[in-house]
């Protein structure tokens, strides 16, 4: 799996524009665009732009393009992506990878639970050898909230794994700021085990994060004592958190009970584990909704890609 950094204006010496297809989504994060501004909204191939429903930012910005397809769904309503992916997307990939054109995945603002749904579509209908995924990252967040409280917490569409009603339900929080969305999940599943994988120093946006990704550790730990496990790993390496998602859900300690995820980490973290899933399927993946959030000083583009190819 091969991984690079690229720096904000060399991404068009990285990818073919003219012969990709680049899947993308408008979101309240600036971020959204970066991709797009930096090769240049005319020079690709077609553009797949999912945007929400509510504001339909896609047709607003980007009218009458003729490489553009807005995906227009609701982003919260996980049967409507899906829909959008059969009615929008899939017809796309199947033309033009035909005709020997990449797939550029901008996974930067898809909601995570997006992310899950696109990336089995594409799993399923063979499009994943063709693909490259993009990642924007944050320089900075805000430092006061990011959401506020959950709507609910569901299961992700096609990652409902296996559930015996008769075993312990072991959850594993990859864990992020969203310190609430966090406990309010874990308290939804009431596992009789906790694990939670938190960003290293290293590959934390900042240390006041790295501080209160700690803290959240450290008040979980008093609360499940002897049935806690922790451990702290790097966010940005994809095919390192794949690998070591699969070797943990392999492993002794996860068999012959209920596998709760929750993906809360960076974007990356939750593509590994997405991939990995499409290996061992045994896990249920579930995604907490927020009720609300920062959308006006949520993050701030960095002047540097994530740039992943299969």
């Amino acid at each position: 799996m091969l991984q690079k950094i690229v720096n904000r204006g060399q991404l068009a010496t990285k990818i073919s524009a003219e012969k990709s297809i680049l899947i993308s989504s408008t979101s309240f994060e600036k971020r959204w665009k970066s991709v797009l501004e930096d090769i240049g909204v005319d020079n690709w191939k077609r553009v797949v732009l999912f945007t929400n429903e509510k504001n339909n930012d896609g047709e607003v910005l980007f009218p009458n393009k003729s490489n553009f397809i807005i995906a227009s769904c609701k982003y919260t309503d996980p049967i409507d992506v899906l829909f959008t992916c059969n009615e929008k997307l899939v017809p796309v990939l199947t033309d033009l990878t035909g005709l020997n054109c990449k797939i550029v995945f901008d996974i930067s603002t898809f909601t995570r639970e997006m992310l899950l749904i696109i990336l089995k579509v594409l799993d399923y209908h063979n499009f994943l050898k063709h693909s490259t995924f993009i990642y924007t990252p944050s320089k900075s967040m805000s430092e006061n909230w990011l959401s506020k409280g959950v709507l609910n917490t569901r299961s992700v569409l096609g990652y409902a794994g296996d559930f015996d009603l008769n075993s312990e339900t072991h959850l594993i929080l990859l864990s992020g700021f969203e310190v609430e969305r966090s406990i309010e999940a874990i308290e939804e599943y009431e596992p009789t085990f906790l694990t939670v994988l938190s960003g290293d120093s290293n590959s934390s946006y900042s240390e006041a994060y790295y501080a209160r990704s700690k803290e959240l550790v450290e008040n979980l730990k008093t609360l499940y004592g002897s049935n806690f496990y922790s451990e702290e790993i790097d966010i940005t390496d994809l095919a390192k958190l794949k690998t070591y998602i699969l070797e943990l859900l392999r492993s002794e300690k996860f068999q012959n009970q209920n596998v709760v995820i929750i993906p809360l980490s960076n974007k990356i973290s939750t593509l590994a584990l997405g991939l990995a899933m499409l290996e061992v399927t045994h896990a249920q993946v579930v995604y907490p909704q927020p009720a609300e959030y920062n959308e006006k000083d949520y993050s701030e583009a960095a002047e540097e890609y994530f740039l992943f190819g299969l």
